[in-house]
């Protein structure tokens, strides 16, 4: 009798491992279709940027500290004392007073065989306000020694410039300037530059800024919050968007249609000055780090489904046979 027991359960056991094995062949399958589907979001970013960060502007002024400074030096054995002209290069950035966003996204799907991929296109408007004030804590501070400036520079930086639809134009403080191609700044090369006039250093001033700009990207977009007082407001086509980064939105409205979201940030609530002085030190790609922003999410995922089907049929198939052992 014991002998027919372990016969029958022995017959159970291969009936299990006979049924997982198209079980895993199944999974097999999914994963290599999910690579599949990861080759075709690669094949498209290559002609396609994909996911974009938008960070700036950041204005940049180099400038040059000349002072005279004691040093020793050793004549015939005799320590005397020189003075010596001493010159110090340097960099100042500065980030907006006021900054704000209007972001109009336009998103479509683009197809590589049966893999559909979320592209999309995003109207920017960029307003805000810079001031001096930050040239003047540095003549303060070095009232004692000459100081020289160089030309300002205004900089917006992206993670891919590819396809930047149309060629953006700057207004500063009321003046029409041209916009060039890369950041130009150090380890940041994405993105766009202008040379600006001299900035006045008399008295404090206020520096009004606006340029629009279109930038095409995948899945996902981000906004960096490099200002001191941020507001960010998007609407998008999208109907399942992700929202992502380390700030929720403040308000989001999300219908089949698309969505709407919008995002304030300070100084005090989003620090910024981490990113400022990695740039300093020449790693003006850390600015891009620190943002917010959405993913379009793809609610229907037939490779996720059919993973998580094959994961319970294991499941089943267990029960099913342990119970037939158990009665």
């Amino acid at each position: 009798m014991k002998q027919r027991f372990y016969v029958k359960l022995a017959i159970i056991f291969a009936l299990i491992l006979a049924l997982l094995i198209p079980q895993s062949f199944i999974m097999d399958l999914v994963s290599e279709r999910t690579a599949w589907r990861q080759q075709a979001y690669n094949s498209i970013e290559q002609s396609w940027p994909g996911t974009q960060t938008l960070a700036g502007p950041v204005l940049s002024i180099p400038y040059h500290l000349t002072f005279n400074s004691k040093a020793k030096i050793i004549v015939n054995k005799v320590e005397k004392q020189v003075i010596k002209e001493v010159t110090v290069d340097d960099v100042l950035y500065i980030i907006p007073k006021q900054l704000s966003i209007n972001s109009q996204v336009d998103s479509s799907m683009r197809y590589r065989g049966i893999y559909a991929i979320p592209v999309y296109g995003n109207a920017l408007q960029v307003t805000g306000e810079f001031n001096n004030q930050a040239l003047l804590d540095v003549i303060a501070e070095h009232k004692d020694k000459k100081i020289r400036w160089d030309k300002p520079q205004l900089s917006v930086l992206v993670n891919d410039q590819r396809d930047t639809a149309a060629p953006p134009s700057l207004t500063w403080n009321n003046a029409p300037i041209a916009f060039q191609p890369s950041a130009n700044l150090p380890r940041a090369t994405a993105g766009m530059h202008a040379a600006l006039p001299e900035i006045a250093l008399d008295k404090p001033t206020q520096l009004p800024f606006a340029f629009t700009m279109e930038l095409r990207g995948m899945s996902a977009m981000n906004f960096a919050l490099l200002s001191e007082n941020t507001h960010i407001q998007l609407a998008a086509n999208w109907a399942n968007p992700s929202f992502t980064g380390e700030l929720l939105p403040e308000k989001r409205d999300i219908t089949d249609q698309g969505f709407t979201a919008e995002w304030r940030a300070s100084s005090f609530s989003y620090d910024v000055t981490g990113g400022l002085e990695q740039c300093r030190k020449g790693e003006c790609g850390a600015l891009l780090q620190r943002a917010v922003g959405f993913e379009l999410i793809q609610p229907v995922d037939v490779y996720q489904q059919s993973e998580r089907s094959i994961k319970y049929a294991a499941l089943f198939i267990l029960l099913t046979f342990m119970a037939l052992v158990l009665f």
